[in-house]
């Protein structure tokens, strides 16, 4: 799924995204910050999240979205700031896992989630 969806403001040119992720347009250190919202119908699920660079997961993981699904909280985010050193035309992915065992399904939910890449350098 892709989970980006559109480019919705683009200062300069070059940004695109897709089912693999934001494709990155020039050289540089960038400050990549994603907050994502999600849901499970599962109780005590716990995703959270890494970036990826051309595939290959990098960089810390994310807080933990606690899901409890109990008195109608089925809801969470997960917050995850990291700069990454990346070259022109690098795609920029994400990836999910469950901490501990718990393999309760989950989804995102994209009209509460977002993606910023900031080119510091």
């Amino acid at each position: 799924a892709n989970i980006f969806g559109s480019v919705n403001f683009d200062e300069g040119s070059g940004w695109s995204s897709s089912s693999s992720g934001v494709t990155v347009p020039a050289a540089g250190i960038y400050l990549c910050i994603a907050q994502i919202s999600l849901t499970s119908g599962g109780q005590r699920a716990q995703p959270v999240f890494r970036f990826g660079v051309n595939g290959t997961q990098t960089g810390p993981e994310s807080t933990h979205a606690y899901i409890r699904n109990s008195i109608s909280i089925n809801e969470n985010n997960c917050a995850l700031v990291v700069t990454l050193d990346l070259s022109a035309s690098d795609v920029v992915g994400i990836f999910c896992r469950n901490e501990g065992n718990n393999t309760n399904p989950r989804s995102t939910v994209g009209s509460k989630s977002q993606f910023s890449f900031v080119k510091l350098t």
